[in-house]
């Protein structure tokens, strides 16, 4: 047997061997992004029960209703900079939404790193974003018991 035919064999079973288990399509959403993003209570209903249950991470509506949040939140924050919500307020605060536990609740990456931060003599953080992380960790139905 020369070596082109090994190769071409090798291939070749290869391709069989893939197609033989092919997955099935991931499940359809039962709402897209833009469905969340204009049906507000709704998003928030579905990624309160997609936190309070890991389950349910690789579940479409999740993540449908997860990144419709995420940008709900970052339009809030540019029209917060376009209304001036900057380095120049007098809480040194970008933005308004940094005061708001609901938002830490649902960002606890962002959250962890705020309060350790926080905790450090001399942090760089207003007061008030400090105590609505703290808050928001009260918040989280997805925190350990």
């Amino acid at each position: 047997m020369n070596v082109r035919h090994l190769i071409a064999v090798s291939v070749l079973s290869a391709v069989a061997s893939s197609s033989a288990v092919a997955q099935s399509p991931p499940p359809s959403a039962l709402h897209d992004i833009p469905w969340y993003q204009a049906h507000g209570p709704a998003r928030e209903a579905t990624t309160r029960l997609c936190h309070s249950d890991h389950s349910y991470g690789h579940n479409v509506d999740c993540m449908n209703a997860e990144t419709a949040g995420t940008l709900d939140w970052g339009r809030r924050s540019a029209n917060a900079a376009r209304q001036g919500f900057g380095t120049t307020r007098p809480d040194g605060e970008f933005f308004p939404y940094l005061r708001d536990p609901s938002y830490w609740a649902q960002n606890r990456l962002a959250r962890v790193g705020v309060i350790a931060a926080c905790n450090v003599p001399g942090t760089s953080y207003a007061p008030s974003t400090c105590a609505a992380a703290r808050k928001g960790e009260a918040l989280d139905v997805r925190r350990p018991s």
